[in-house]
C-alpha cells in the first residue's frame, strides 16, 4: 500500500544554513523513515524547496540553478530516476524534487520576485565637513559622502551597485499557505522541514484543527518549545497530532 507525502523544506534555513552545515533530502527521508513513519507501507514524497529562486520579471537566479544542480547530483549519486522525473529510493519509495515556484493549488501561475536586491544601509554619520583635520581626510570624506549619500563614485560619477545584498520574500507566506492548502487533503501527510520560529504559529493552528503533521528542526530553540508545550498543555489531543522530529 502507498502514502503520499508531501515535504515543505526550507532550503536556506536547512539545506543551506549559515553556519554552514547541510542536511540531504536523502537525510531527511532517511529520519522519518526511521523514527515516525510505518516501515510497512511504501511511500511517495513530494518534496517542495522554498527559497529565493526568481527575480520580480522571472527569471532564475543563481540560487536557483546551483538548487537544481544539487538535485541532479544527488539523483545520479544516489538514486535511480524514473521516466516521470520521479526517484526510485531505497526499490520501495519514490521521492519527487521541484522548487516552490508557485503555489501548492496553483501550480502553472509562477511567483516571482522571491528573490530581490538591497542596497545596504549603513548607520554612518558624517560630521561636518569644517571639522576636518587636512586634505587627506577631506578627501576620505568627500569620498565617503559620494559613496554612502549620494550613492555614486566620487571619480566617475557612475552608480554605485555594489553595495548591495539578496533577500528572500513571499517566500515564508508561501511556505505557509502550501502547508494549510496540504492540510486539507486527508489522503496526504504534511511535513514541514525549518528551523524558522515564524512557521510555528501556523503549524499550532493546523494541529489545533485535527490534522496530524510531522515537524523536523536541527535545532529547537527556547521560543519554539516554549510555544509547543503551552499548545499541548492547552489544546486536547495536540500532542498526539504534533510530532517533532530532531534532525
Amino acid at each position: 500500500m502507498e502514502k503520499n507525502i508531501v515535504i515543505l523544506l526550507d532550503y536556506a534555513n536547512i539545506v543551506e544554513s549559515p553556519n554552514g552545515t547541510q542536511s540531504s533530502v536523502c537525510a531527511i527521508v532517511d529520519k522519518l523513515l526511521d523514527e515516525v513513519l510505518d516501515a510497512k507501507y511504501s511511500y511517495r514524497f513530494l518534496v517542495r524547496l522554498y527559497g529565493g529562486w526568481d527575480e520580480l520579471e522571472i527569471n532564475e537566479v543563481q540560487e536557483s540553478r546551483e538548487a537544481r544542480s544539487k538535485i541532479s547530483r544527488l539523483a545520479e549519486n544516489v538514486l535511480e530516476i524514473l521516466p516521470t522525473e520521479t526517484i526510485r529510493y531505497k526499490k520501495m519509495h519514490l521521492i519527487k524534487i521541484e522548487l516552490a515556484r508557485s503555489l501548492y493549488v496553483i501550480p502553472h501561475l509562477t511567483l516571482g520576485g522571491t528573490y530581490r536586491q538591497k542596497q545596504i544601509s549603513y548607520k554612518l554619520v558624517l560630521g561636518k565637513k569644517d571639522e576636518i583635520c587636512c586634505d587627506g581626510a577631506r578627501k576620505q570624506y568627500d569620498f565617503l559622502h559620494a559613496l554612502i549619500k549620494k550613492r555614486r563614485c566620487l571619480f566617475c560619477r557612475a552608480p554605485v551597485r555594489y553595495l548591495s545584498s539578496s533577500e528572500q520574500k513571499l517566500v515564508d507566506s508561501l511556505m505557509c499557505v502550501d502547508a494549510m492548502s496540504i492540510a486539507k487533503e486527508e489522503d496526504t501527510g504534511l511535513v514541514v522541514v525549518s528551523d524558522d520560529d515564524d512557521f510555528i504559529p501556523v503549524l499550532i493552528s493546523i494541529a489545533s484543527g485535527g490534522r496530524g503533521l510531522i515537524h523536523v528542526r536541527k535545532n529547537w530553540s527556547p521560543t519554539c518549545n516554549m510555544y509547543i508545550q503551552e499548545a499541548k498543555s492547552v489544546i486536547k489531543g495536540f500532542g498526539a497530532r504534533y510530532k517533532g522530529v530532531q534532525l
